[in-house]
């Protein structure tokens, strides 16, 4: 079963503000015109507004659209209060997102296709009196993740559908290549190529003519999908963590963005140890106020994991920026470990280093982000403020 919250963000700030309730609404990264939409209300979408577009664009659409900034402890609560219901009907509960959840019920006994509908009806009411009466989810029933994620998408908002042996073939009837989930523009031109050119020929393909289309274990990995068998319940290693800010107006380097990006770096490396990782390697972006780009990565002779640390290696590639004002910046760690897999050194006072981190990091779960912070990030208290992506809780 895939169970999606519909607009998640924008019903969320509905959920909370019942004045703005039925009304077009969007959540985006900044209120200004330059602010990129991450959430449209059901309303908002009715009249044109997808995510991805800019304020700007969107009031020009709808002059008198409630545009709001995110509100990351507000999306999280309800994520875990929708977690809680979910998890009375089975232990098997994956967050794919803030906004999605996976529940497999393989090893519940008798579960029938008409168990799971009754399953899912429940859910709906539950939500609705436990986690807020204007939080709808639409949920999908399948024999693998990949059909309950598609039937979840095809009565949006608050559908419920099943894919089965029996419907399959005329709901994919119904859908375009680019219609499921996984498949690109660019994936839609390979399956063209070889003669695939409709949702029903991708279903029913042989493997040898995927095999001719992907050119790579992809080509066995949808063989399998389309079948229905469940090969998408592996956990991926996490490969980059990234935190990017697109400044107000173009900031002055480095008396005026050094702050920011320390404040960056705070709230990235708290997030990357909260999922237990240490970094490997650094890279840093910035944007200038007329779109020119410049980039630097560094690899690190051994991985770190606390702030000091942090702060001083992203320090060191901000001295080489050559830019005398930033419009965005961005920071992003890779060649991520477990933090216990590090050797230790005589003569590094490593210990002492992440003992003092994970002071400070319990705090800040304990009394609130910010509890405790480096002293230079003072003056950014509007500036960079929590954020929360739909790939991440």
């Amino acid at each position: 079963m895939h169970v999606d919250i519909n607009s998640c963000f924008a019903t969320i700030e509905q959920q909370a503000n019942p004045l703005i309730r039925h009304k077009p609404v969007v959540v985006a990264a900044s209120v200004e015109g330059y602010g990129c939409i991450l959430a449209s209300s059901i309303e908002a979408k009715t009249k044109g507004i997808k995510t991805g577009m800019r304020v700007k664009e969107a009031k020009q659409k709808f002059p008198q659209l409630i545009v709001l900034p995110t509100d990351p402890n507000k999306y999280r609560h309800i994520h875990h209060a929708l977690k809680k219901v979910l998890s009375d009907y089975t232990p098997n509960i994956t967050p794919k997102s803030v906004d999605e959840f996976s529940l497999d019920f393989k090893d519940s006994s008798n579960m029938t296709e008409q168990h799971m509908i009754h399953h899912a009806k429940d859910m709906k009411v539950r939500i609705k009196h436990e986690v807020g009466e204007h939080v709808s989810v639409s949920i999908g029933i399948g024999t693998n993740r990949f059909l309950a994620k598609t039937a979840a998408g095809l009565h949006k908002p608050n559908g419920l559908d099943s894919i089965t042996p029996q419907n399959i073939d005329q709901i994919f009837a119904k859908l375009q290549l680019t219609d499921i989930h996984g498949i690109s523009s660019r994936n839609q031109i390979r399956l063209n190529q070889v003669g695939i050119t409709s949702s029903q020929q991708f279903l029913h393909a042989p493997l040898p003519l995927l095999q001719s289309a992907f050119r790579s274990i992809n080509a066995l990995y949808w063989y399998q999908r389309l079948r229905g068998w469940e090969i998408d319940d592996q956990k991926g290693a996490r490969k980059i963590f990234s935190h990017s800010y697109v400044l107000p107006k173009p900031t002055n380097i480095p008396n005026e963005t050094t702050p920011i990006l320390i404040k960056l770096i705070h709230q990235l490396s708290q997030r990357i140890r909260r999922e237990n990782y240490q970094a490997g390697s650094l890279f840093l972006s910035i944007v200038n106020q007329n779109h020119q780009h410049w980039h630097q990565h560094k690899k690190l002779i051994k991985p770190i994991n606390n702030n000091n640390d942090y702060i001083h290696h992203f320090i060191k590639l901000a001295s080489n920026i050559p830019f005398k004002q930033a419009k965005k910046i961005t920071i992003s760690c890779g060649d991520l470990s477990q933090k216990d897999c590090t050797q230790l050194t005589l003569f590094d006072p490593m210990l002492e280093n992440e003992k003092l981190t994970a002071a400070i990091d319990q705090l800040n779960q304990q009394f609130g982000q910010n509890t405790l912070f480096p002293a230079k990030m003072l003056g950014t208290e509007l500036a960079a403020p929590d954020a929360i992506g739909f790939g991440r809780i």
